[in-house]
């Protein structure tokens, strides 16, 4: 008779440990702090940089600089300098670096 009232017991008492478990461990899961999902750097450089930066960037590569392709060298050389002094060490803090390659003869950044 003890035998049958443990397997009893057993058989009642797996599902509800297990229904237990499970409605435990999912208040455990959607009670924990968020965490952010953008790495902090990103947070960080969004919260510095404003429109107002972006808008001269786009507006020193576009309009100062102008048009950049093969035919215009100094273009992308002015380009290439533009770029490696926003993002340096000195600034916002990347290492740069290049990869230079050849298009139609000419070096090109």
């Amino acid at each position: 008779m003890k035998q049958a009232t443990a397997v009893r017991i057993f058989l009642l008492g797996l599902p509800l440990g297990l229904i237990a478990t499970s409605a435990a461990s999912l208040l455990w899961h959607f009670n924990q702090p968020k965490k952010p999902s953008t790495p902090q750097i990103f947070s960080v450089l969004a919260e510095e940089i404003k429109a107002e930066d972006l808008m001269g960037f786009v507006k020193n590569l576009s309009e100062i600089i102008g048009p950049r392709h093969i035919s215009e060298p100094a273009a992308l050389a002015r380009t290439s300098n533009y770029i490696e002094s926003t993002l340096n060490e000195r600034n916002i803090g990347y290492h740069v670096a290049f990869q230079d390659y050849e298009v139609e003869g000419q070096a090109a950044r």
